[in-house]
């Protein structure tokens, strides 16, 4: 529609230490507040009471921390630059990369798996919320919420409440081997999520009485990944 609006307003914190005697570093937090009255992906309730529709902007993530490190053997005497024998043919030589991000859970809308005065043009409405806990178990409360009367929209609001937290983690790894004639292999190691933590990504939130799975998650993140990379240079 016309006339739509949105605002974004936020604020990054950063703290880094540049690569010294093997070690380096960067921590970055973000605050963010997203306002807008056009939603993306959720039908609007009541096309002729868009002002109900303004409400914290989809997929934007209030707070986020991320954390890379780096460390690097075989730099100076504190990075292990000194290391001989068995060791330092091991050791000596190697990059490694671990990186977390935690994160606020996304804005998220439950619709109520009915139709509106008898079948709104734009789709499914929106829940009431009884009151009491949103949230329980870490899940949605079921108790909390009903489908509206006939003939009403629902009383919660678009991306009123949270879904789950973000909590992933990384570790990267490389080391180059020297060959002769100005030819080297590189040897790399990607892992996704290494601690096999399973995080909930999304919650079931489409309400209805019959439906058992309200609430529940329905998706978790990727589970460890590893990937191995030979690169021949020459």
């Amino acid at each position: 529609t016309s006339n739509g609006n949105s605002i974004d307003n936020g604020i990054q914190l950063q703290l880094q230490r540049r690569l010294r005697s093997g070690l380096g570093g960067n921590v970055t937090y973000t605050l963010n507040n997203a306002i807008d009255d056009a939603p993306t992906g959720n039908a609007t309730q009541n096309w002729q009471d868009l002002a109900a529709e303004r409400a914290h902007s989809a997929g934007i993530r209030a707070q986020t921390l991320t954390v890379q490190l780096q460390y690097s053997t075989g730099v100076s005497a504190r990075g292990g630059g000194l290391v001989s024998g068995w060791q330092g043919v091991l050791f000596r030589d190697w990059t490694v990369m671990p990186g977390v991000v935690v994160a606020s859970g996304a804005p998220i809308t439950i619709d109520a798996s009915e139709l509106a005065l008898g079948g709104a043009p734009n789709g499914n409405i929106r829940v009431d919320y009884l009151g009491g806990p949103a949230y329980t178990e870490g899940r949605l409360n079921v108790a909390a919420f009903a489908s509206p009367p006939t003939g009403t929209y629902g009383n919660l609001g678009r991306d009123a409440l949270t879904g789950p937290m973000l909590f992933s983690t990384s570790l990267n790894a490389l080391r180059t081997f020297r060959l002769a004639d100005r030819k080297n292999l590189t040897f790399s190691v990607n892992v996704t999520n290494p601690i096999n933590h399973p995080t909930v990504s999304t919650w079931n939130l489409n309400y209805s009485p019959a439906n058992t799975q309200f609430g529940v998650p329905s998706n978790y993140s990727t589970m460890r990944q590893i990937a191995a990379n030979v690169r021949f240079n020459f």
